[in-house]
């Protein structure tokens, strides 16, 4: 099953539609929650990921949007302790300079 528009919780939907199709045709689990943790400093983006995917069923995903650089690192490292599937992927920025981090996690245990 690939990623289509009414899988996604709808505050997630303009940020998707940003993404190459490449990039959302590997995404085989639909997305549960969305979190938009833009403009929050580490710790937060992964503070509200924690917290998310306590509501997130098994074999959904969740998706976070950040902005802070260091996300990536605190993610990354997340998922490779806790065994969870992670796929990234940064676009620029609409509004700012830097970056836009797309974070999709796959709940599996």
């Amino acid at each position: 099953m690939s990623l289509s528009a009414h899988t996604a919780p709808t505050d997630a939907q303009p940020w998707l539609a940003k993404l190459p199709t490449e990039i959302t045709e590997t995404l085989t689990a639909p997305i549960e929650t969305f979190i938009d943790g833009r403009n929050l400093a580490c710790p937060m983006p992964l503070l509200k990921t924690k917290v998310g995917l306590r509501t997130v069923n098994m074999g959904n995903m969740l998706y976070l949007l950040a902005t802070d650089p260091n996300s990536q690192t605190d993610i990354q490292a997340f998922c490779r302790q806790s065994n969870l599937p992670l796929y990234q992927y940064t676009t620029p920025n609409d509004t700012t300079e830097g970056f836009v981090y797309h974070f999709f996690i796959l709940k599996s245990q």
